[in-house]
């Protein structure tokens, strides 16, 4: 199991008594509970499900949570939004996403999407969330024989992977990002 700690830089750090753990494919993320959104806020401490709600004139399809999630659902939808909106409906909580279904455009009305890549030269697949703002990728998982792989699995792999964007992004096919470094939960556009 992995933990990790998700911090918004622009906010101060959470006081451990005030804190709460999400599960998240096998993930344990600590965040304060005065902020949490799934785990996710914008650097101006916006919520993310605030932000989709306002301006979500895309359709969507069927919720899955982030374990049922695999990369044939990626293939078929290439690009994912938290169902924050749904978290309330049985079985379900803030660690559901629902695929964009109308488009393969990411543009800043889809904030914070999940997207899926491709291993430039390779047949390795995976998925990041998306910064609409930095333009950067951030939660990287690629897809193995055994389910996704984090990080932490991928020390066998040769740095740095190209990794290219399979929805358009604003408009710009094959978006290329560059992740230097296996030790980096970031990729940059190359």
């Amino acid at each position: 199991m992995h933990c990790i700690i998700i911090l918004n830089p622009g906010l101060p750090a959470p006081d451990p008594k005030t804190v709460r753990p999400v599960k998240t494919a096998g993930i344990v993320s600590i965040v304060p509970k005065t902020e949490v959104i799934a785990g996710y806020v914008n650097n101006k401490g916006q919520s993310i499900s605030d932000h989709n709600k306002k301006s979500m004139s895309y359709k969507t399809g069927k919720s899955k949570s982030l374990e049922d999630i695999t990369i044939k659902d990626f293939l078929k939808y290439p690009i994912w939004i938290w169902a924050l909106d749904e978290e309330e409906e049985e079985g379900q909580d803030e660690t559901w996403q629902k695929p964009v279904t109308d488009t393969s455009n990411v543009t800043e009305e889809i904030y914070a999407p999940s997207i899926g890549l491709k291993v430039r030269d390779t047949n390795f697949y995976g998925s990041a969330e998306y910064d609409n703002e930095t333009g950067q990728l951030s939660a990287i998982s690629l897809w193995g024989e055994d389910g996704w792989m984090m990080p932490g699995d991928l020390k066998d792999m040769q740095f740095p992977l190209h990794l290219i964007a399979m929805p358009a992004i604003n408009g710009v096919k094959d978006v290329e990002f560059i992740w230097k470094d296996v030790n980096s939960d970031i990729a940059v556009r190359g």
